[in-house]
């Protein structure tokens, strides 16, 4: 089955697209609260990339960031770190 269609001699393409794991980072900060107090933030960037399911074809990346908290217990993410080379980009 092919992800592109001719209609009236236009090209429409239709992918059945899922998110494919590329990497993740750790990402630092420090902000500075009302009283000047250093405040350290720690944030993970997850790079995605969509894929089609039907015919491989690749979209552009995706990024998306969270609290390491929730970064920790995020089942996307630890799946995709723990799949044959996933990790850090």
């Amino acid at each position: 089955m092919a992800c592109t269609t001719h209609i009236f001699g236009i090209s429409v393409q239709r992918h059945d697209w899922h998110r494919g794991f590329v990497g993740t980072d750790t990402d630092v900060t420090t902000e500075f609260d009302m009283w000047g107090r250093a405040i350290r933030n720690e944030h993970v960037v997850c790079h995605t990339r969509p894929i089609c399911k039907v015919c491989g074809a690749v979209g552009e990346p995706v990024e998306c960031i969270c609290d390491k908290s929730k970064a920790d217990s995020c089942a996307f993410r630890l799946e995709g770190m723990n799949a044959p080379g996933g990790g850090a980009v």
